[in-house]
């Protein structure tokens, strides 16, 4: 006998092993009866070797050779399995082969040879043996060898299934341990040795997680030049039923290594009879087993499930990508868009009334004490996190109480009485002539006020469907269902996590108690809800809304492309038969028929955080949906086909009844959500006529195509007006260009396409526009495209019919665009007015491979400030009669903006030795205005009463004139972003990332200082009528005939 030994163990100590007998004292191993001794082959006994690349060092000690697959290419080398072995220049003769499985410490044998009893397939072809009587050595050769070992009798039972017979039973037979083998002259004679374990040996899985939109910027990585690792993250692995077995983590590189369960079931018609045990491993999976969250969950990346196949003894090799959900977290950057430390949050406003939530009965004697719960202390991701810094923490505490000195609770803006205030805890009074309205908090001792109110509902319950949510249902979606529920009714919704996708297909009032504590997560698992979703939508009535017949209609399923939002909600829509291009009036249908929305403000939802949706947004308002209103909700976490926060529509749907008129979204936070089709945070589709978007936070969101913030896509009847909102570090995915996307970081505006049905009329007034970025196109604050078209043709020689685009009070500052316009980008805009704008510190960096010519490995240098384009030869062909005396470029008017050092920069190949980076522009830091020149020089914008950084552009030598200023503005803080660049090698198309800082809303203020020099200078806007103008960017009076030049009229 002799003991197993493995040469790459390393512990092998050269020494006997527990069971070898040094019988003459040599201590050299004695053969015995042997002639030949062997063992068998381990897979990794062939390493390659010669790599082109050199190896990484890492943690100070180079790599192992050929570690890294990607320098091995396409090497041939020697094959080697587990459990191969060879006896090779034997004489001709029979041979007795044994085998000696190997021994644990415990000198217990780690395997068992098979033995009759040993059956473990009950089902399958039996084979029959051939035998071939033609020669002896032919016989010899077909039939295998004979085993010889020790006899036994067959046991009754198998051995791996107590109580079921084995086929031979009571029979001896010989142990098939040895082996008798006849070896031929020049002829290869094999033995194959069949073991086993009791237990099946645990499978094993190697792999990596990427950011799969992300790029590696640190140059020290060994991913650097490839997409970013998913550092640190929770992977939990998951059984059929959903039940958690193991979790890991992620390591600095995105690296990863598990043992798990295999399988006993070896039943499959495959070589192996095998049948793979299907894992489902759970990337960034937030909630451990006990229901909290995993501290290392990180929000910022989509949670994606993998599943793989897993087999006994075999390592499987993972490949498993994830995405970003947030801006940002391509570059590995932490964006920060909770509320700042010791901002008063409000978990949940309740009443009186017996149903719990944000409700006074005016008919009931209940009195009119509310009671004001904070959110307290919240776990937030750490903006300062830093793996490589010792004790740096993923995670920080953040308190979010009322704190203990009296502050200030309002409704509607008007102060309640305060009865009692503590950190945790405040209870008011309202008025009784007090009517319905928001409530807010401002804390005493810091001034700060909450981020997020909710709707109080003061209503005469006796006239009023108030139905409670658990009370009288113990599921949102049984309470719309309910026969009793009509148009207007009220449905309270107590605190707590309620995981449901709601299907809103009545006009009534969803209320939560407060974002706070009632949460609606809308991740679809188990899959079952999905079927659930489906059935209820495309079923035809009375089982469902009659989805699937529309769906037809409408050349395309928007149920399956936008699925399972947090809510969906649809009124009653009317559409004629056949299809949208070849539609049958003759054949009216409906879709939801019986529920007609209506009267504004009928049908609404506020006070919800709305998370979790995989495919279909937050909030997703199909058609009919009038006069809805959204509002006090917090929408994170969720990613949809058509938005990540709000979708109106749906998208190029070239349908006029649509009927999503008069939609109100108003004083919500949308916050770190993905678009893949459509806009991170919101999105405006086609006929969603007279929409109001307003006071909104929309902050951090990431979208795969235009609009990192907001996206107009299609005509919208009406005045339709983006106003109030701040829309603050949202990012357009540096790859988008490869979907001829990836425009409009801020707020993208247009038509479907140039030369079609336009934007329709938008008013785009006070927002607060900062640090939005479109990795790959142009207009990093806002980029309008295509907002006129068809109307030109409607209303020829009749400009005041033409859509306009109305760009006014805005500070549109530190925004950065990969290609043009850092600030503002317009194409195929014949009317647009750009007044009191504050344009200061953007950038273009023009990374976009549009930036490059054909050829060159540095790009060339673009405009900054706001860039116009000439218009696409479709809208010059409608202007030839619509309007020739129009330019033939978007010209718009530009009167009292402030336009300010935008910077310019390109991508110097050279730098960084030869990784490529970031270069200012050679002909002059600064580029205010720009209109590519083409074939004609006399394309400019030409800017009244506008603060420019210099007179004569340096890059076209036009001279601004006289009528403009060329000095400082003088703002309270501006500040510039750091920016960085880098390049994924072997990614085609739009290649080069960028990324920068800082990335906080608290850097800088744009607000103009007493003693700037834009003080009273601007131009009369007397004339032209907007009312907009009437005030500034904080909603303070302006002075229209003497107007402070910007944003801001100082106070």
């Amino acid at each position: 006998p002799f003991q197993w030994t493995d040469p790459d163990y390393a512990g092998y100590t050269r020494l006997p092993g527990v069971k070898d007998m040094d019988r003459n004292a040599n201590r050299r191993f004695d053969w015995g009866d042997a002639i030949r001794i062997t063992s068998t082959d381990s897979w990794d006994d062939s390493k390659p070797s010669g790599c082109i690349q050199d190896l990484p060092v890492i943690h100070g000690e180079a790599i192992q050779e050929c570690a890294d697959a990607f320098g091995t290419w396409n090497q041939v080398r020697p094959g080697i399995f587990d459990g191969g072995y060879a006896f090779g220049d034997l004489e001709s003769g029979t041979y007795i082969v044994e085998v000696v499985p190997p021994r644990s410490v415990s000198s217990q044998d780690m395997y068992d040879v098979v033995k009759s009893q040993d059956k473990n397939v009950d089902f399958g072809v039996e084979w029959t043996p051939s035998f071939q009587k033609a020669s002896a050595d032919s016989s010899i050769l077909l039939n295998p060898p004979v085993c010889v070992g020790p006899s036994y009798v067959v046991p009754e039972y198998l051995t791996l299934f107590p109580g079921v017979e084995a086929p031979l039973a009571g029979q001896t037979l010989a142990d098939c341990k040895m082996k008798q083998v006849d070896v031929l002259q020049s002829r290869n004679a094999a033995a194959d040795f069949f073991m086993k374990t009791d237990v099946p040996k645990s499978a094993r899985v190697v792999g990596f997680v990427n950011n799969d939109l992300g790029a590696e910027f640190n140059m020290a990585s060994p991913n650097y030049g490839e997409k970013l690792a998913a550092s640190w993250i929770p992977i939990a692995l998951r059984d059929w039923t959903g039940r958690e077995f193991q979790r890991m983590y992620s390591d600095e590189y995105g690296g990863y290594n598990a043992l798990l369960p295999s399988t006993y079931t070896n039943n499959v018609p495959s070589p192996s009879g095998v049948s793979p045990n299907m894992v489902t491993m759970v990337l960034n999976d937030p909630t451990l087993p006990d229901g909290t969250e995993d501290p290392y969950y990180n929000p910022l990346l989509s949670v994606t499930p993998w599943t793989f196949q897993y087999y006994p003894g075999v390592t499987t090799y993972t490949d498993t990508p994830l995405v970003p959900l947030a801006a940002f977290a391509s570059a590995n950057l932490v964006i920060d868009t909770e509320p700042p430390d010791q901002t008063p949050v409000i978990a949940s406003v309740l009443g009186p009334e017996s149903e719990a939530g944000p409700l006074l009965c005016s008919t009931r004697p209940h009195g009119s004490t509310i009671t004001i719960t904070s959110v307290g202390d919240k776990l937030v991701l750490n903006p300062d996190w830093d793996p490589q810094v010792a004790g740096s923490k993923f995670k920080i505490t953040r308190h979010y109480g009322f704190g203990d000195i009296t502050g200030w609770v309002t409704l509607g803006g008007v102060l309640l009485t305060v009865e009692s205030w503590s950190d945790h805890q405040i209870m008011a009074t309202v008025p009784e002539s007090a009517s319905t309205g928001r409530i807010m908090v401002i804390r005493g001792d810091n001034g700060i006020s909450t981020e997020i109110g909710v709707t109080l509902n003061i209503v005469n319950c006796a006239t009023t469907n108030v139905v409670a949510v658990p009370g009288d249902f113990s599921t949102i979606q049984r309470a719309i269902d309910a026969p009793t529920t009509g148009a207007g009714a009220l449905i309270l919704v107590a605190p707590g996590a309620y995981n449901e996708n709601v299907i809103m297909n009545k006009p009534v009032r969803l209320q939560g108690s407060g974002a706070g504590a009632t949460i609606i997560n809308a991740n679809p698992t188990p899959t079952e809800r999905l079927q659930v979703w489906h059935d209820r939508i495309e079923l035809p009535p009375p089982n469902g809304l009659g989805g699937a017949a529309f769906a037809t209609f409408l050349m395309g399923n928007p149920f399956t492309q936008n699925e399972a939002p947090g809510i969906f909600v649809t009124g009653q829509t009317a559409y004629p038969g056949g299809t949208v291009l070849n539609p049958n009036p003759n054949n009216p249908r409906y879709f939801n028929q019986g529920y007609p929305f209506s009267v504004q403000g009928q049908a609404a939802i506020d006070g919800f955080r709305l998370l979790g949706s995989k495919a279909g947004g937050g909030i997703y308002a199909f058609t009919g949906a009038v006069g809805l209103e959204i509002s006090n909700n917090e929408i994170t976490g969720n990613q949809g086909n058509f938005a990540g926060g709000i979708v109106l529509g749906m998208q190029g749907i070239g349908w006029t009844g649509v009927n999503n008129n008069n939609i109100v979204i108003r004083h919500n936070k949308i916050h770190r959500n993905g678009g893949v089709q459509g806009g991170g945070g919101i999105t405006i589709n086609d006929y969603a006529s007279a929409y109001l978007i307003e006071e909104n936070l929309i902050s951090g969101n990431f979208s795969r195509f235009n609009g990192g913030g907001i996206n107009h896509g299609g005509v919208c009847p009406g005045e339709n007006v983006i106003r109030g909102n701040s829309i603050l570090f949202n990012e357009n995915f540096f790859g988008a260009l490869l979907n001829k996307a990836g425009d409009g970081g801020g707020i993208f505006i247009g038509g479907n396409v140039a030369g079609g049905t336009g934007s329709g009329n938008v008013t785009v007034d006070a927002n607060w526009i900062q640090g939005n970025l479109t990795g790959s196109g142009s207009g990093g604050g806002i980029h309008v495209f295509a907002a006129n078209g068809e109307d030109l043709r409607d209303y020829p020689g009749q400009p005041n019919n033409w859509y306009r685009i109305k760009i006014f009070n805005n500070m549109i500052v530190n925004n950065v665009a990969a290609h043009k316009g850092g600030g503002i980008f317009l194409q195929d805009v014949v009317k647009g007015y750009i007044l009191q704008n504050t344009i200061i510190n953007n950038d273009s960096t023009a990374t976009s491979s549009l930036s490059f010519e054909a050829g060159a490995a540095n790009s060339t240098p673009q405009g900054a400030g706001v860039v116009s384009a000439v218009h696409s030869q479709a809208l010059q062909t409608l202007l030839k009669t619509a309007g020739p005396t129009e330019p033939d470029y978007s010209n718009p008017v530009l009167v009292n903006n402030l336009i300010w050092h935008n910077r310019s920069g390109y991508n110097n190949a050279s730098l960084n030795n030869g990784a490529g980076g970031l270069a200012p522009n050679p002909l002059g830091l600064y580029w205010d205005l720009y209109v590519p020149p083409g074939e004609s020089l006399t394309r400019h914008l030409t800017p009244v009463r506008c603060f420019l950084s210099q007179q004569v552009d340096p890059n076209t030598g036009y001279d601004y004139g006289s009528n403009n200023f060329y000095t400082d503005p003088m703002v309270v803080n501006a500040y510039v972003n750091v920016l960085e660049s880098t390049t994924i090698v072997d990614e085609g198309g739009n290649n080069i990332s960028v990324r920068y800082t800082p990335l906080s809303p608290a850097q800088g203020n744009y607000h103009i200082q007493s003693v700037s020099p834009a003080r009273d200078n601007g131009q009369s806007v007397v004339s032209y009528g907007f009312d907009p103008l009437r005030f500034d960017f904080d909603g303070d009076p302006r002075n229209l005939s003497a107007p402070d030049i910007g944003a801001d009229e100082y106070q």
